[in-house]
């Protein structure tokens, strides 16, 4: 259960077992008394402060640790140079299968 001194900008792990969110860990973006809105990579949903536990304050360090974890996992879209770049490593490890499924996605 999520405590009442919970802020915004708080880490919060979903644990309810019906959630679509079960495990996922977001950053609560809105509080009131009935319903917690949370932030998980961009999409805000609605949770029952029972479904939620608190897993890192703002500023603290374990919340440092969190957020970079959470945010190198989030993968954002490759440019065409972002491609490029990764193609041209794989050519030059010498890894021509990478280097193959590479081009493909970059040319779908």
């Amino acid at each position: 259960m999520l405590p009442h001194t919970c802020r915004v900008g708080d880490l919060v792990e979903v644990i309810e077992y019906a959630h679509e969110c079960h495990g996922c860990i977001g950053k609560i973006v809105k509080k009131s008394d009935i319903q917690i809105t949370v932030d998980f990579n961009g999409k805000l949903i609605d949770c029952l402060p029972s479904s939620l536990i608190l897993k890192a304050r703002v500023g603290s360090t374990k919340y440092k640790a969190l957020a970079e974890t959470i945010e190198a996992s989030q993968t954002r879209n490759l440019t065409r140079e972002d491609f490029n770049d990764l193609i041209n490593y794989a050519l030059d490890i010498r890894d021509f299968e990478w280097a193959y499924e590479l081009k493909q996605r970059r040319d779908s």
